[in-house]
């Protein structure tokens, strides 16, 4: 028993990457579909006036240090002075005090040097993991504001992601449960679900199961493929095709009679599949038994019978 769906094929690992000031954008290196190491350059962002902003900053500060070396050499005079008596101690405290205020200044504009530092660092954006560059979502030479979408970044680790209606979510679909994934190419691999969304979404009600997933080596799957997924509810080990006729079925179950040591028995079954002219069927069979396929005789456990040879199929 078990609940199909369709699902798509995507990185465990999807970011976007974000321009963090305003500019244009210059380059953007690596192809769609191109691959990265972490640390590659994926974006670059011309921002002439962030440039100038550092330099203003820069020499601020410069002016502020030249300030505060002349404030702290005449707190250093005054202070002789005044222990000569020559000026009076609040002239003294005043310079200290001026000389420290211009170390303070200093130190402003020293955190403000590094912040433009920092800003200037957000021209370039790099990969923080190794993976793939799914799609731009910017091209080179547009203007781009602080939080614009760049690109999408991919991790090489893949999953399948279903969007599963509650209605079939209820019937037993959980964490750790089987699933059978076919892709387009043919290949069929075993999977089980990673995790399910703790929340119902969309006019349809539906809640994204994520399914763990291995790509072969030589494997083409992109992100995006779609993948038949069957969620596997109920697994039976072991089944036994039989002739659809050999299974009589009434209120009370289904059942075939079996040839054993020249009578009939009756065994239960439980039918699984019918593809006719067959049956699967699970129950207490083996591989030797021989099944009547003949629903018009009054059969009965214990009835007397013989084996003959006979043309077409054989029970």
């Amino acid at each position: 028993r078990s609940v199909r769906s369709i699902g798509t094929v995507h990185s465990v690992e999807e970011i976007r990457i974000l321009a963090r000031l305003s500019g244009k954008l210059g380059t953007l290196p690596i192809p769609e579909g191109g691959a990265v190491s972490r640390g590659d350059l994926l974006a670059e962002i011309a921002s002439p006036e962030t440039g100038a902003r550092q330099e203003r900053v820069y020499q601020e500060r410069g002016r502020a240090a030249i300030e505060a070396a002349f404030l702290c050499r005449q707190a250093d005079q005054d202070e002789a002075l005044g222990r000569a008596q020559a000026i009076t101690l609040q002239k003294v405290d005043a310079s200290r005090e001026a000389c420290r205020a211009a170390g303070k200044a200093v130190a402003a504009a020293g955190a403000s040097l590094q912040e433009q530092s920092i800003l200037a660092g957000n021209k370039r954006e790099r990969a923080p993991f190794p993976g793939i560059v799914l799609r731009w979502v910017a091209q080179p030479g547009e203007n781009v504001m602080p939080g614009q979408p760049l690109l999408w970044l991919g991790g090489h680790d893949l999953e399948v992601r279903v969007q599963v209606p509650e209605n079939d979510l209820v019937k037993g679909i959980v964490p750790d449960l089987p699933v059978e994934l076919l892709f387009p190419d043919g290949t069929r691999q075993h999977g089980t679900v990673r995790t399910i969304s703790p929340e119902s979404v969309g006019p349809a009600r539906t809640a994204e199961v994520r399914i763990s997933l291995k790509r072969p080596a030589g494997a083409a799957w992109g992100h995006g493929m779609s993948v038949e997924v069957d969620f596997v509810l109920e697994e039976t080990a072991r089944t036994w095709i039989v002739p659809s006729v050999a299974v009589h079925t009434s209120d009370a179950g289904s059942h075939v009679f079996i040839v054993s040591h020249g009578a009939l028995v009756r065994r239960e079954v439980f039918p699984k599949l019918t593809v006719p002219p067959e049956t699967a069927v699970t129950g207490k069979l083996t591989e030797m038994d021989r099944v009547v396929t003949d629903r018009h005789l009054q059969l009965h456990d214990g009835l007397p019978v013989w084996v003959a040879p006979s043309t077409g199929m054989t029970p």
